[in-house]
């Protein structure tokens, strides 16, 4: 045999080529190709502080402990803060207020946009089916 054919066989007569690499450097069995798995990714600031937010925390009610969310703790804690005369806590408030009511806005105004185009692709469509010229058979 040739030099090349030497050095492309093992001494079981195994072939290394396409989808067959070395003996050596097989995974031994029972042996994963990656024991420790993909990393896992990191989770962004934000993602965290939403995390965070949505965490149960006991609170008491005027009749009874209950169960709510961070979130929601904050939020009344804030609204009890404005109610008591906190200016700069209310001014916050109708802050969030008003840029919700604009994305609810903006929501309706995107809604009747669409059914404007719609409305205007038919009446197209029919004016071009009705100035179409016919063909001659």
């Amino acid at each position: 045999m040739s030099d090349k054919d030497d050095s492309t066989e093992c001494t079981k007569n195994f072939v290394v080529g396409n989808k067959s690499p070395p003996t050596q450097t097989q995974f031994k069995p029972g042996q994963s190709g990656n024991s420790k798995g993909r990393p896992k990714a990191r989770r962004s600031f934000e993602a965290e502080i939403l995390a965070e937010l949505e965490q149960p925390v006991g609170a008491d009610d005027d009749v009874r402990d209950i169960t709510i969310t961070k979130r929601l703790a904050i939020a009344k804690s804030l609204v009890g803060r404005a109610i008591k005369g906190d200016f700069r806590v209310a001014m916050m408030l109708f802050e969030i207020s008003k840029q919700a009511d604009e994305k609810e806005g903006d929501a309706t105004e995107e809604v009747e946009q669409k059914k404007f185009l719609e409305e205007y692709i038919e009446q197209e469509v029919q004016k071009r089916m009705e100035t179409k010229p016919k063909e001659s058979l």
